[in-house]
């Protein structure tokens, strides 16, 4: 589950879930990145993102924080952790900026979102 939310003053918080089994040599490393989970395009470019990884439970929890401007605007998605992680089949994502909510699954197989879940 990758969770991307872009508020009003432009701070971008993003939360990727993964289950822990998904934690493979070097990935723990790759995920200190948010670049090597996903590439987000913006209208303009965001600041460099400060990280935060954490195991709780049975699952791996990265979180990703940036300021990004007041009136950015949120357009492709592109999640690079495919490259990065072969066992990931399918990523949930769930989009939220001040004046739109999406949520859909992205497949490795597809260029694109395959469906809205909502």
């Amino acid at each position: 589950m990758l969770a991307i939310t872009m508020v009003d003053d432009g701070t971008l918080s993003s939360i990727l879930t993964l289950p822990a089994s998904a934690l493979t040599e070097g990935l723990g490393e790759q995920l200190e990145n948010s670049q090597s989970v996903y590439s987000l395009q913006t209208a303009r470019d965001c600041a460099a993102a400060t990280t935060v990884i954490r195991r709780e439970n049975s699952k791996l929890i990265a979180t990703y924080e940036s300021r990004c401007g007041a009136d950015n605007k949120i357009g492709q998605l592109d999640i690079v952790l495919f490259d990065k992680l072969p066992s990931l089949e399918e990523l949930e994502v769930d989009v939220v900026t001040p004046v739109t909510q999406k949520h859909f699954a992205i497949n490795r197989q597809c260029e694109s979102a395959i469906f809205r879940l909502d």
